[in-house]
């Protein structure tokens, strides 16, 4: 079985309406309740203003690193209660369907670990690379040099034989130069341990060419791409041009099996180590660049697809270029692409419904359907998707697959997750996910319809299903499922449901309490029998298709989008 998880990018991009939602006069109003704490929601929408500022930042300067990967974490959370207050005022509306009893104690006591978990990292040291006004700019901190005397260090002998050995049998892809990352806190040895490295007599051997640069908190492609220079000319360069002096270094580096020792890393932007990169691209097989930082996220730069283009590869520039400047709210949903597998073929409609359902939609002047389908097209446009043929089919280019996968920051809690089951295999894997309980999707992908036994999926259902009450998006299509257990009732977030293709003859009751839904795909679902006043209780529904089946739509009081056995095209419903 393959597992692909992904998280969240460009969290910015839902902040706004995050924000606008806690402030609203709606959840302002719930919590005028008894017992409730109004002070706490408000000062939510305080401390959610300062958080969006360090993401913005954090999002223009491309940052991802632990202490930002935690303030996604806690942000989520915040969205996820929010989310649940707003269904039980969407569900006190509802006739016959009134709250009896508001869950006070439990919304206050996740209210304050919210705002006490936002308030905690908040006051935490911020990374070096985001700007904070209440914290002045720290002293720089002294250059390094190559030079060691290593009569004066001890107890590092086992260190460096390891490093030696990476260094020397790692095996990259063809084409590509192998990065190596120190990482660990300051004061640990790494500058001292590069240092060793570079010295050592067997490294002096083995390559060409050696270079040494320290890096700085204040990371300038030009000044790094000259001191490299200097390092491997042993002499002063003047030159102020970053092409003239880049085509040198290329030139010096031709040919050449070369080490570079970069100490100090602090950037991780994407876009910076792509331009610094270009020259040394040009070494010969097992040219070495080793990295001393205290981000371990930089291991990440160091694994990445980057260090395999050619230096001239246009189509990755102007992918890089055409990301940077997309707005937040396209960059996450083409980073929630990424968890799809590699080749996958994208259905353009359905992509939109799954954007809509995750959130990314925000703040619609026209439907929401009509904004992502613009969403689409902007990224068609610039080359992020590829189309197949005239049946609005498309997939991603390999280049853009992984430049996909490299936008995605690797959060703690996994909220996006891909099944693609063999045919014959069981679903152990998925009794796992119940320690997963921050899923908003779980897509399951099918080649070939599914013959595994059909008690794995009741077990999972039974052991997992039932706590994800964060879901937004369930697929469990083409599995011959002939009954679905009655747990609906707890995914009050659902707004996307797909169990086309199934054997099922009925829907659970708690199918009908789902009133955030917004798509039901019951295509080819051939034995199901549901009465059409039923699909009138899921007040907030868009999307519904019965095609393939004998089921028919009622006449809905709002614009629902169905898709009936009468006709290929899809008609709306309602006034």
């Amino acid at each position: 079985m393959a597992l692909s998880m992904v998280v969240s990018a460009a969290l910015s991009g839902v902040f706004q309406v995050l924000f606008d939602r806690v402030a609203s006069q709606r959840v302002i109003d719930f919590f005028k309740r008894p017992d409730l704490d109004e002070p706490l929601i408000k000062e939510l929408a305080s401390l959610l203003l300062r958080v969006r500022d360090v993401l913005i930042d954090a999002e223009e300067q491309q940052i991802t690193n632990m202490w930002v990967n935690k303030l996604e974490d806690a942000t989520y959370d915040a969205d996820d209660l929010i989310d649940e207050i707003n269904a039980l005022i969407n569900k006190s509306k509802v006739p016959g369907n009134e709250v009896k009893q508001i869950p006070i104690e439990q919304i206050n006591s996740r209210l304050e670990n919210v705002v006490a978990g936002l308030k905690l990292l908040m006051n935490e040291r911020y990374p070096q690379n985001l700007q904070r006004s209440l914290m002045g700019k720290p002293p720089p901190m002294l250059p390094t040099t190559s030079l060691v005397h290593e009569s004066e260090v001890f107890g590092r002998n086992n260190d460096i034989e390891t490093l030696k050995t990476e260094l020397f049998t790692v095996n990259p892809p063809e084409n590509r130069i192998a990065v190596i990352a120190i990482t660990g806190i300051g004061g640990s040895g790494k500058t001292t341990l590069a240092q060793l490295l570079y010295n050592d007599s067997k490294v002096v051997r083995e390559f060409d060419l050696r270079a040494w640069a320290y890096v700085s908190e204040e990371f300038d492609v030009l000044k790094t791409t000259r001191t490299i220079y200097e390092s491997i000319t042993l002499s002063d360069c003047n030159d102020r041009a970053l092409n003239l002096l880049q085509n040198k270094l290329h030139q010096r580096l031709m040919g050449k099996k070369f080490l570079l020792i970069l100490d100090n890393v602090w950037n991780e932007k994407y876009i910076d180590w792509d331009l610094l990169s270009s020259p040394l691209k040009n070494g010969v097989p097992g040219s070495r660049i080793v990295v001393t930082t205290l981000k371990e996220e930089w291991r990440r730069i160091a694994d990445s697809k980057i260090w395999d283009l050619p230096e001239d590869n246009s189509i990755i520039s102007a992918l890089r270029l055409s990301y940077y400047y997309l707005p937040s709210q396209l960059k996450r949903c083409f980073s929630f692409c990424s968890m799809f597998p590699q080749g996958h073929k994208f259905d353009k409609e359905k992509l939109v419904l799954l954007w809509m359902a995750e959130g990314f939609l925000l703040q619609p002047k026209e439907t929401m359907e009509q904004l992502g389908r613009e969403y689409f097209c902007e990224l068609l446009s610039r080359s992020f998707f590829q189309e197949l043929n005239s049946n609005e089919s498309y997939v991603m280019h390999d280049l853009v697959y992984d430049f996909a996968q490299f936008t995605c920051s690797c959060v703690e809690k996994a909220r996006h997750w891909v099944w693609l089951a063999k045919p014959h295999e069981g679903c152990e894997d998925l009794v796992k996910l119940h320690e997963s309980k921050s899923l908003r999707t779980i897509l399951s992908l099918r080649q070939s319809k599914y013959s595994g036994p059909q008690s794995y999926l009741c077990k999972a259902w039974d052991e997992w299903l039932a706590f994800l009450t964060q879901l937004r998006v369930l697929s469990i299509s083409d599995y011959a499922i002939t009954k679905l257990p009655d747990f609906f009732g707890w995914l009050i977030q659902l707004r996307y449901l797909d169990v086309s293709r199934n054997l099922i003859m009925e829907l659970p009751s708690s199918t009908w309490s789902l009133f955030n839904l917004q798509t039901l795909l019951l295509s080819r679902c051939i034995c199901l029998k549901v009465s059409p006043e039923n699909f009138l209780k899921l007040v907030n529904l868009r999307h519904l298709d019965l095609s393939g089946t004998q089921l028919k739509a009622p006449d809905f009081k709002t614009e629902v989008v169905v898709r009936g056995t009468t006709s290929p095209e899809p008609v709306v419903n309602g006034d």
